[in-house]
Order: C-alpha cells, then sequence, then structure tokens
C-alpha cells in the first residue's frame, strides 16, 4: 500500500494549525496551507471469513495434527485474534477455570530487529475472549 508522506506531514501541520499552536498562532502564517489539501479516499476490505461448513473441515482434517498445531488452529478459530496477538499469548494468559484467554499483548517481526513483544493495537484490543471446552481439552495436553 503507498502511503503519501507528503499528505501526512500536512494532516500534522493542520492539527497544529488547527489548535492554534505552531507559526499559524505566531503570525508567520496568514492561511491555511492544507485548505485545499484533498483527502485520501480509503476504501474498506470486506472482511473474509471461513464459513462453517470450512470450519468443521478443517476441525476434522486437524484431528490427525499434533496437539501444539490443533491448539494454535482451535485458538484463532476461537478467539478471532490476530496473527501477533495470537503469537503473544503466554500460559499466564489462559484461565483455565474460567475457559478464557487475556488478550493484552502481541508479538511483532521487523526484518533486522526480530522478533519483539509489544501493546495491542490499540487499548480497545485488550480483551477477554471465552474459548470451547474442546480447545481448553488440547491446551493441557499440551
Amino acid at each position: 500500500m503507498f502511503i503519501n508522506i507528503y499528505y501526512i506531514e500536512n494532516i500534522r501541520i493542520f492539527k497544529l494549525l488547527r489548535e492554534k499552536r505552531g507559526s499559524y498562532k505566531w503570525g508567520y502564517l496568514y492561511n491555511n496551507p492544507n485548505q485545499n489539501v484533498t483527502p485520501i479516499k480509503v476504501h474498506k476490505k470486506e472482511i473474509e471469513c471461513y464459513s462453517p461448513e470450512d470450519v468443521k473441515k478443517l476441525i476434522e482434517v486437524l484431528q490427525k495434527e499434533p496437539f501444539k498445531y490443533q491448539a494454535v488452529i482451535l485458538l484463532a478459530l476461537d478467539s478471532g485474534c490476530r496473527h501477533g496477538e495470537l503469537t503473544g499469548l503466554t500460559w499466564n494468559d489462559v484461565d483455565f477455570e474460567k475457559s478464557t484467554i487475556n488478550i493484552n499483548k502481541a508479538t511483532q517481526y521487523v526484518s533486522g530487529y526480530g522478533t519483539f513483544e509489544k501493546t495491542t493495537k490499540s487499548d480497545t484490543s485488550n480483551r477477554i475472549v471465552y474459548i470451547t471446552p474442546t480447545t481448553i481439552q488440547v491446551l493441557k495436553k499440551i
């Protein structure tokens, strides 16, 4: 995806001007340079997800795989986590008694730096998710 750096910089400048700070407030600029900037339209993609038939088929095939693969895929199906949130889970995040997982961090890979732990995408991304008894049983077998 192409990101127009100049557009982002103009947005930053406009925010400064709008908040009555910076050059506009001090009289260095007499008009808003972003007045004629047209924002880029962002088209949101429709979320793709598995059909119930696909999920059933996946779970059937999964029964023949090692428990570690079963656990990861079942957790992904149960929780709808982002990839980084899923790989950021630790055993401390799993509550076997309440059948929940606490999503409170994520991992990210950056070329040249490796994998590191970070906060979730936003504060509202921190959440507790209920998982099925089947997933709990698989996690206990690991």
